[in-house]
Protein backbone atom coordinates (compact mmCIF):
# COMPACT_ATOMS: atom_id res chain seq x y z
CA UNK A 1 0.00 0.00 0.00
CA UNK A 2 1.35 3.27 -0.56
CA UNK A 3 2.27 5.56 2.09
CA UNK A 4 -0.53 8.16 1.23
CA UNK A 5 -2.84 5.15 0.89
CA UNK A 6 -1.99 3.78 4.00
CA UNK A 7 -2.89 6.95 5.74
CA UNK A 8 -5.70 7.71 4.42
CA UNK A 9 -6.61 3.74 5.36
CA UNK A 10 -5.13 4.86 9.27
CA UNK A 11 -7.39 7.57 9.21
CA UNK A 12 -11.01 5.94 8.06
CA UNK A 13 -9.64 3.19 11.24
CA UNK A 14 -9.07 5.83 13.93
CA UNK A 15 -12.80 7.48 12.51
CA UNK A 16 -14.59 4.40 12.97
CA UNK A 17 -12.99 3.74 16.45
CA UNK A 18 -14.19 7.67 17.15
CA UNK A 19 -17.30 6.35 16.01
CA UNK A 20 -17.42 3.59 18.11
CA UNK A 21 -16.66 4.71 21.45
CA UNK A 22 -19.59 8.11 20.64
CA UNK A 23 -21.99 5.12 19.97
CA UNK A 24 -21.11 3.23 23.12
CA UNK A 25 -20.61 6.28 25.17
CA UNK A 26 -20.63 5.66 29.13
CA UNK A 27 -19.68 2.40 28.08
CA UNK A 28 -17.28 3.06 25.87
CA UNK A 29 -13.45 0.85 26.28
CA UNK A 30 -10.60 2.70 25.58
CA UNK A 31 -9.56 2.70 21.77
CA UNK A 32 -6.50 0.53 22.86
CA UNK A 33 -9.31 -1.97 23.18
CA UNK A 34 -11.38 -1.66 19.83
CA UNK A 35 -10.12 -3.40 16.59
CA UNK A 36 -11.68 -2.64 13.15
CA UNK A 37 -11.41 -5.77 11.30
CA UNK A 38 -11.79 -6.39 7.43
CA UNK A 39 -14.47 -9.42 6.55
CA UNK A 40 -13.40 -11.64 3.74
CA UNK A 41 -15.88 -9.41 1.33
CA UNK A 42 -13.79 -6.52 2.57
CA UNK A 43 -16.50 -4.91 5.02
CA UNK A 44 -15.22 -3.84 8.20
CA UNK A 45 -16.26 -4.89 11.42
CA UNK A 46 -15.34 -4.07 15.17
CA UNK A 47 -14.28 -6.27 17.52
CA UNK A 48 -13.69 -5.28 21.45
CA UNK A 49 -12.03 -6.74 23.88
CA UNK A 50 -13.44 -6.91 27.46
CA UNK A 51 -11.51 -9.58 28.91
CA UNK A 52 -13.87 -12.18 29.21
CA UNK A 53 -14.01 -12.52 25.36
CA UNK A 54 -14.93 -10.32 22.33
CA UNK A 55 -18.14 -8.73 21.36
CA UNK A 56 -19.20 -7.76 17.78
CA UNK A 57 -21.10 -4.22 17.61
CA UNK A 58 -21.48 -1.87 16.52
CA UNK A 59 -22.02 -2.13 12.63
CA UNK A 60 -19.79 0.17 11.21
CA UNK A 61 -19.47 2.20 7.30
CA UNK A 62 -15.80 3.90 6.95
CA UNK A 63 -14.67 5.90 4.08
CA UNK A 64 -11.63 7.56 3.52
CA UNK A 65 -10.60 10.51 0.51
CA UNK A 66 -7.60 12.53 0.34
CA UNK A 67 -7.49 14.05 3.19
CA UNK A 68 -10.86 13.26 5.21
CA UNK A 69 -11.66 10.41 6.70
CA UNK A 70 -15.44 9.86 8.09
CA UNK A 71 -17.23 6.79 9.58
CA UNK A 72 -20.36 5.56 11.00
CA UNK A 73 -21.31 3.37 14.02
CA UNK A 74 -25.02 1.87 14.47
CA UNK A 75 -26.97 -0.51 16.12
CA UNK A 76 -28.50 -2.53 12.92
CA UNK A 77 -26.72 -3.01 9.74
CA UNK A 78 -27.90 -1.29 6.53
CA UNK A 79 -26.03 1.99 6.84
CA UNK A 80 -22.98 3.11 4.74
CA UNK A 81 -21.17 6.58 4.59
CA UNK A 82 -18.82 7.95 1.77
CA UNK A 83 -16.78 10.71 1.02
CA UNK A 84 -15.50 11.91 -2.55
CA UNK A 85 -12.69 14.58 -3.50
CA UNK A 86 -14.39 15.98 -5.76
CA UNK A 87 -12.19 15.93 -9.38
CA UNK A 88 -12.69 16.13 -13.09
CA UNK A 89 -11.43 12.77 -13.21
CA UNK A 90 -14.78 11.79 -12.20
CA UNK A 91 -15.45 12.42 -15.80
CA UNK A 92 -13.07 9.50 -17.02
CA UNK A 93 -15.66 6.93 -15.62
CA UNK A 94 -18.89 8.54 -15.49
CA UNK A 95 -20.29 6.22 -18.12
CA UNK A 96 -19.92 3.27 -15.64
CA UNK A 97 -21.40 4.12 -13.08
CA UNK A 98 -24.17 7.09 -14.12
CA UNK A 99 -26.72 7.68 -16.28
CA UNK A 100 -27.98 10.80 -18.53
CA UNK A 101 -31.21 10.93 -16.58
CA UNK A 102 -29.62 10.53 -13.02
CA UNK A 103 -27.19 13.30 -13.88
CA UNK A 104 -29.60 15.82 -15.44
CA UNK A 105 -32.04 15.15 -12.36
CA UNK A 106 -29.52 15.95 -9.92
CA UNK A 107 -28.01 18.53 -11.97
CA UNK A 108 -31.48 19.92 -12.08
CA UNK A 109 -32.11 19.42 -7.99
CA UNK A 110 -29.29 21.01 -7.13
CA UNK A 111 -27.95 23.33 -9.81
CA UNK A 112 -24.35 22.15 -8.98
CA UNK A 113 -22.01 21.50 -11.93
CA UNK A 114 -21.46 18.20 -13.83
CA UNK A 115 -18.66 17.39 -12.19
CA UNK A 116 -20.14 17.87 -8.77
CA UNK A 117 -23.34 16.20 -9.71
CA UNK A 118 -21.23 13.01 -10.84
CA UNK A 119 -19.16 13.08 -7.54
CA UNK A 120 -22.50 13.43 -5.38
CA UNK A 121 -23.70 10.41 -7.51
CA UNK A 122 -20.66 8.38 -7.20
CA UNK A 123 -20.52 9.15 -3.34
CA UNK A 124 -24.38 8.31 -2.82
CA UNK A 125 -23.99 5.14 -4.73
CA UNK A 126 -21.08 3.46 -2.78
CA UNK A 127 -22.47 4.51 0.71
CA UNK A 128 -25.53 2.33 -0.63
CA UNK A 129 -23.18 -0.57 -1.69
CA UNK A 130 -22.15 -0.40 1.70
CA UNK A 131 -25.14 -0.18 3.43
CA UNK A 132 -26.23 -2.90 1.21
CA UNK A 133 -22.96 -4.85 2.47
CA UNK A 134 -21.91 -7.58 -0.14
CA UNK A 135 -24.26 -8.49 -3.12
CA UNK A 136 -23.70 -9.50 -7.08
CA UNK A 137 -24.84 -5.81 -8.34
CA UNK A 138 -22.59 -3.79 -9.86
CA UNK A 139 -22.87 0.51 -9.12
CA UNK A 140 -24.49 1.14 -12.24
CA UNK A 141 -27.22 -1.14 -11.31
CA UNK A 142 -27.96 0.89 -8.46
CA UNK A 143 -30.66 3.64 -9.83
CA UNK A 144 -31.23 6.80 -8.05
CA UNK A 145 -35.02 7.32 -8.67
CA UNK A 146 -35.87 10.62 -6.87
CA UNK A 147 -33.41 13.43 -6.09
CA UNK A 148 -34.83 16.65 -4.16
CA UNK A 149 -33.05 19.23 -1.74
CA UNK A 150 -33.65 19.73 1.53
CA UNK A 151 -31.55 22.82 2.71
CA UNK A 152 -28.00 22.19 1.91
CA UNK A 153 -28.81 18.48 1.42
CA UNK A 154 -29.47 16.25 -1.48
CA UNK A 155 -32.08 13.54 -1.01
CA UNK A 156 -32.33 10.53 -2.93
CA UNK A 157 -34.02 7.15 -3.12
CA UNK A 158 -32.50 4.33 -4.69
CA UNK A 159 -33.12 1.21 -5.91
CA UNK A 160 -30.86 -1.98 -5.41
CA UNK A 161 -32.20 -4.70 -7.41
CA UNK A 162 -32.81 -7.47 -5.53
CA UNK A 163 -31.29 -5.67 -1.99
CA UNK A 164 -34.14 -3.55 -1.90
CA UNK A 165 -34.76 0.43 -1.00
CA UNK A 166 -32.23 3.06 0.24
CA UNK A 167 -32.24 6.78 1.12
CA UNK A 168 -29.22 8.85 1.00
CA UNK A 169 -28.47 12.49 2.11
CA UNK A 170 -25.62 13.78 0.31
CA UNK A 171 -23.94 17.34 0.48
CA UNK A 172 -20.37 19.04 -0.66
CA UNK A 173 -18.41 21.03 0.93
CA UNK A 174 -14.56 22.12 0.73
CA UNK A 175 -13.89 20.30 -2.32
CA UNK A 176 -15.68 16.67 -1.34
CA UNK A 177 -18.79 15.19 -1.31
CA UNK A 178 -20.32 13.21 1.25
CA UNK A 179 -23.27 10.63 1.43
CA UNK A 180 -25.19 8.59 3.85
CA UNK A 181 -27.33 5.91 2.99
CA UNK A 182 -29.88 3.17 4.97
CA UNK A 183 -32.24 1.09 4.12
CA UNK A 184 -35.84 1.73 4.27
Amino acid sequence: MLFRSRLEWLAGRIAAKGSVRMYLDAEAPPPSLITIESSPDNVPYVVIDRGEGSQLIPYISISHSGDIAAASATQSPGTGIDVEMISEAILEIASKFSTDEEVKEVIRSTGFNEITCLTLIWSIKEAVLKAAGTGTFLIKEIFIEKVRRESDYTVGEICVPGAGNYRAAAFQEGGYAYAISRQL
